[in-house]
């Protein structure tokens, strides 16, 4: 009997992602779990756990984000490839309307607003109060690194399944991965 997590991932994948890219196969999506428990699967709506039923209700045209993660069964903290922490497999989906949007939207923001403090003072704001930008909401957790050459915004929501997100510009002697001034979310 195929894993439902499997299942899943074979039936949202050509939803999510058009015709024109692969489903994630079988075989990968076995893989994101070292070790399983079982094969019961954990549905996670924006970070939180939810039935079965409440995760088919999400429209898919509201569906922002959605990976198939190995989590651990306790604290529903993400597994990596390489970890061999018992896990089960889980379908974790971020909505359009949900705190990884307005984390996206937050760190679009803080460059625009690091632009601009570049451009009037010929350095980069180190902490986000310089930025003026406001308030970010509680479960959104923001780090700011900056020199007067460079800055780097590291954000997630405080939620154990939270996509790692980042965002980052000027001269950088070791370049972060992913291209300046926009936003990078990866799942670990």
């Amino acid at each position: 009997m195929m894993p439902r997590a499997v299942l899943m991932a074979g039936l949202l994948a050509p939803l999510l992602f058009g015709s024109d890219r692969k489903p994630v196969s079988p075989e990968i999506a076995t893989r994101k779990c070292a070790v399983r428990l079982n094969d019961t699967v954990r549905y996670l709506i924006d970070g939180r756990p939810v039935d079965s039923l409440a995760f088919k209700a999400v429209a898919p045209s509201h569906m922002m984000r959605v990976s198939v993660l190995c989590v651990n069964p306790v604290d529903l903290s993400v597994l990596t490839p390489r970890s061999t922490a018992p896990g089960v497999g889980a379908i974790s989906v971020w909505t359009e309307d949900g705190p990884l949007s307005q984390l996206e939207t937050l760190l679009r923001r803080i460059n625009a607003a690091q632009e601009a403090h570049h451009r009037a003072r010929g350095t980069y704001a180190a902490t986000l109060d310089d930025l003026r930008i406001g308030e970010a909401p509680r479960e959104l957790r923001v780090t700011l690194e900056a020199t007067a050459l460079r800055w780097r915004a590291d954000a997630a929501v405080a939620r154990p399944t939270s996509p790692r997100c980042a965002v980052f510009n000027g001269s950088h002697e070791a370049a972060p991965s992913g291209v300046p001034g926009v936003v990078r979310c990866d799942d670990y």
